[in-house]
């Protein structure tokens, strides 16, 4: 009997490692579910790509998520032209993919994340590729964060107008609909 429980100890502390080294500790302790336990009926085809942007940059999945469903209703050919007036200095401004994340040739912006302007490709063809787009907003969301000490309504302002929503409030709702968003994937 005594083996029997020394036997299911080892096990359950083994077991208990696993998911130690396993879980899915977040900036500022966020909430944040597994891809396979979100709730809501949102497209999953790329929750692969979300799941490996969070954990490398431990962000919450769920805040990642809720993001793209705002920002392309998770349509990773998403483009938006940010130069509908054609301006000569802003020639080549749009927001693509997934994340919508804003580019244009020579800005040098996602450099500091590993992706300088060649490896974007011309025309930043490889900011459609999920993996890519992903990764990158991934970056920008924990910096947000981090900027935002983890308040949650700033951060996600932030990645709409680059402030907290103190000092400019997003356009059409923008941080209640994401918020919205991630709170209906928690399950919450």
């Amino acid at each position: 009997m005594m083996i029997i429980i020394l036997g299911l100890s080892i096990t359950y502390f083994f077991i208990n490692q696993i998911g130690k080294d396993n879980d899915m500790s977040r900036l500022y302790d966020l909430d944040d579910v597994s891809p396979a336990d979100q709730k809501g009926n949102f497209n999953s085809d790329y929750d692969l790509f979300f799941e490996s942007a969070a954990d490398e940059f431990k962000v919450p999945f769920a805040l990642l998520k809720a993001h793209a469903i705002q920002e392309s209703s998770l349509k990773p050919s998403a483009y938006l032209d940010e130069n509908p007036s054609k301006r000569a200095d802003r020639m080549g401004w749009a927001s693509r993919g997934l994340m919508q994340i804003l580019w244009w040739p020579g800005s040098e912006r996602f450099k500091k994340y590993g992706y300088p302007d060649k490896a974007l490709g011309f025309d930043g063809v490889e900011m459609f590729k999920p993996e890519v787009n992903l990764r990158i907003a991934a970056q920008i969301v924990r910096d947000n964060l981090i900027s935002c000490n983890g308040n949650i309504r700033d951060a996600i302002n932030m990645y709409n107008t680059g402030k907290k929503e103190s000092e400019y409030k997003a356009p059409f709702n923008y941080t209640d609909k994401v918020f919205n968003n991630y709170r209906k994937i928690l399950g919450k």
